[in-house]
């Protein structure tokens, strides 16, 4: 858990909005728009979408050791 002070942080509100740009770069074929962190992240719905299109990227591009 954040503590709610840690939000007034620089580096973290830059960290939050690194991360709500590269998720919404992400699945913007799926046109889902994450506005707010820890409202459109708190379901699970968006972050199962996120790890679904990760995993059938690493599924493509995955090699095998010989």
């Amino acid at each position: 858990m954040i503590e709610p002070r840690s939000f007034e942080e620089p580096k973290l509100k830059e960290l939050i909005a690194v991360l709500i740009e590269w998720i919404n770069d992400e699945l913007a074929n799926q046109r889902i728009i994450v506005k707010d962190i820890e409202e459109d992240l708190y379901d699970g719905q968006v972050l199962q979408k996120l790890l679904g299109k990760l995993l059938a990227y690493g599924n493509e591009h995955s090699t095998t050791l010989h």
